[in-house]
């Protein structure tokens, strides 16, 4: 088998493994949170977000950088896989331990009250009393499917959006042009069910 063969399969191995492993840990985030009654999400910086992808990946980029000099085109395959476990690895990490830094606000549901709090911004719907939802679909950074949300009182609104997890379609045939933000992860479509339940979908 030669090197190129050997590059090709180890790539297609390791974005089956990344894309195996995102849906469990998605589907675990889910489920913890399906059996809470409040349900707190955090809210994170984009910008914030990618400086981390960015800082922590860039161990990953020197090394290929040192092995490439090394051992030229000989070991190009290794290299590459050594590169990319490491800078996958590395952005792993940074996003796990950056929370508090990349943390901007707070979408929090409990049986009564619904509340998006976004630095000194805080909205909320009473979901004691009757209220409406809006939703659709939206394309988001990179074309990503997104799922647009929004709560309605008289007199107030709670908008965002959040994107879909792997296998899921949005819920509404509205299709928007822009979408609200906050944008949030895929484990809010469990707070959105709680909703639709509540209003009777």
């Amino acid at each position: 088998m030669n090197q190129e063969t050997i590059l090709v399969v180890a790539l297609i191995l390791g974005i089956g493994v990344l894309i195996i492993t995102l849906v469990r840990y998605q589907r675990n985030k889910e489920q913890r949170l399906a059996s809470l009654a409040v349900i707190e999400i955090p809210i994170f910086s984009t910008f914030r977000t990618l400086v981390v992808l960015t800082g922590f990946s860039l161990p990953g980029l020197v090394l290929l950088a040192l092995l490439m000099d090394l051992w030229a085109r000989d070991h190009a395959a290794l290299a590459l896989g050594l590169t990319i476990f490491v800078a996958a690895g590395g952005a792993g990490l940074g996003i796990r331990f950056s929370r508090r830094f990349r943390r901007i606000g707070l979408l929090r549901f409990g049986p009564q009250l619904l509340e998006l709090e976004q630095g000194a911004l805080r909205q909320f719907i009473d979901l004691t009393v009757p209220f409406t939802l809006e939703e659709g679909g939206a394309d988001g950074p990179a074309h990503m499917p997104l799922q647009v949300l929004v709560v309605r009182q008289p007199g107030r609104e709670v908008a965002l959006s959040y994107g879909l997890p792997l296998g899921r379609s949005p819920y509404g045939d509205t299709r928007y042009a822009t979408f609200p933000r906050p944008l949030l992860d895929g484990e809010t479509r469990v707070l959105h069910d709680r909703l639709r339940a509540k209003v009777g979908r």
